[in-house]
């Protein structure tokens, strides 16, 4: 199964919030559920974060990108 260019933007959208390893995200318009793996967060502001498809196991890593901190 391929996952759908609307799963990524919601996915994408889902980097903006703070995720913890195992949270489920329910929400995404192909009602599959993904689940965070991992996610990375450094002192210079990057987030990214690791979701896995819980139905076919396929991976996305959604970067929110760096922020300023200090600003």
């Amino acid at each position: 199964m391929t996952i759908l260019t609307s799963d990524y933007a919601y996915l994408s959208h889902m980097a903006y919030t703070t995720s913890l390893e195992g949270d489920i995200f329910s929400g995404a318009p192909s009602r599959n559920q993904y689940i965070v793996i991992d996610t990375k967060i450094d002192q210079f502001g990057y987030y990214g974060v690791i979701f896995q498809n819980i139905a076919t196991n396929e991976i996305v890593v959604a970067h929110r990108g760096t922020g300023q901190r200090g600003r």
